[in-house]
């Protein structure tokens, strides 16, 4: 379904099918951020999912116009756009404009790669302060790590916090380099299929610990579960050997 190659001005770089997209728009001085897939892609228009917003609310509208970035493991890309096309039916598609050209935007600050890992998760609670029995950390959830990074995971579950909230992860496999737990913000989040296992795909970054309960009283603090690793140059060191190792680990099997 693929169609011709876009042309690519500044780089080598093609869209691929399946690919995220994340598209930002403006209007009236507020900015609506949107998730997205290419599923089709030629020299008249590139195919998308029907876009999940995941800020501002809103929907985009023929004539808008756009700004898509994609995220890969060695850079993130980007390209202007318009909304040229609703295609309504089961499946509710989108058309946007070609790009002229795909520029890159940044080198990732990380390597990103696929680790496929049944996870725990718990979601950090705000205890107030004149609550000493206030509990600090919610109901345990199961999860799937997709990939990871030095950053962060890709991970899919079922009702996850609300974008900005702080979560702490456990992968379940005994390559996991570091001695415990993991906290996290919620970067984002996009629904998925309804037969699909988990129904949420969700963005976390990593963060230390001292971010999500600086300001806690100690009397919360102490309720934390002590398995919780800081997010020290040391731990940041040990999850980059780690993504290094897996990569060498794609790469012998063919899969990089």
């Amino acid at each position: 379904m693929a169609g011709s190659d876009i042309k690519i001005a500044t780089s080598h770089m093609k869209l691929e099918l399946r690919e995220k997209l994340h598209l930002q728009m403006e209007r009236e001085g507020k900015k609506f951020t949107f998730l997205s897939r290419i599923l089709e892609h030629n020299s008249t228009a590139v195919i998308i999912e029907y876009p999940t917003a995941l800020e501002g609310g809103g929907v985009l509208l023929v004539g808008d116009r756009v700004e898509a970035t994609i995220t890969r493991s060695d850079a993130i890309w980007g390209f202007s756009s318009k909304v040229i096309e609703k295609i309504a039916g089961q499946q509710p598609l989108m058309k946007l404009a070609p790009p002229l050209s795909i520029e890159r935007n940044q080198r990732r600050r990380y390597v990103r790669v696929d680790w496929l890992t049944a996870c725990r998760w718990r979601p950090f609670l705000t205890p107030k302060a004149d609550d000493p029995e206030a509990e600090v950390i919610g109901e345990e959830a199961d999860g799937t790590i997709l990939n990871i990074s030095a950053g962060g995971i890709l991970m899919a579950a079922n009702d996850p916090p609300k974008n900005g909230d702080y979560l702490v992860v456990k992968p379940l496999n005994v390559n996991w380099p570091l001695a415990g737990a993991i906290a996290g913000k919620v970067m984002w989040h996009c629904s998925q299929p309804p037969e699909s296992r988990f129904h949420m795909h969700i963005g976390v970054d990593f963060r230390d610990l001292e971010e999500v309960a600086g300001g806690w009283t100690k009397e919360h603090r102490e309720k934390l579960p002590g398995n919780i690793v800081m997010l020290s140059q040391a731990t940041r060191h040990r999850l980059m050997q780690f993504i290094y190792q897996r990569q060498i680990e794609l790469r012998n099997k063919g899969l990089l």
